[in-house]
């Protein structure tokens, strides 16, 4: 058994960073050990994070990763930032940092996506046709690609805000 400690690329992908400013995601990104860097993926809204940390095995070095930018951004933003990727690449390994590991959302990211309620999510997805089907269904609800979700919010139409109007009878 191998117990050497390795240095590891962490990469979160962040559902969304809307709503926060500037500084807040500056704080939350320069909080994490290791060289951190930040990007937005244009085309979809995300915020992608990197940050370096030791681990001995890669399965360790993705929970670290996952409970430091937890605690970072519960402590800086007083509440978590939802997340939908994360992955880590050994320092000196040649291969391409993988960016196409599988996004999946619930929906309480869903309802951060669509700015609406998870409520109205789960509405959807039961009423509307044309909501993607879950790629699985686990204690906590229906997961979903990320990339389904994404291709349903551009085709959505979003004419109906709040609550129908009442038909008098």
């Amino acid at each position: 058994m191998n117990s050497s400690i390795t240095l590891w690329r962490i990469v979160i992908v962040a559902v969304s960073a809307t709503g926060l400013t500037d500084e807040q995601r500056e704080e939350v990104v320069n909080a994490l050990p290791g060289y951190p860097t930040m990007s937005d993926d244009v085309a979809t809204g995300q915020l992608i994070v990197e940050f370096d940390l030791e681990a001995s095995t890669e399965q360790d070095a993705i929970n670290h990763g996952e409970k430091l930018f937890t605690k970072n951004a519960r402590e800086i933003l007083g509440d978590v930032l939802t997340y939908v990727g994360i992955t880590a690449l050994r320092e000196g390994d040649d291969s391409p940092m993988p960016r196409d590991f599988l996004q999946v959302v619930g929906y309480a990211e869903i309802a951060s996506l669509l700015q609406v309620s998870r409520q109205r999510v789960r509405e959807l997805a039961e009423t509307r046709t044309d909501f993607p089907a879950p790629i699985a269904r686990l204690a906590m609800g229906p997961v979903f690609t990320l990339q389904s979700i994404q291709d349903f919010l551009d085709k959505w139409d979003r004419r109906r805000v709040g609550r129908p109007k009442r038909v008098s009878v």
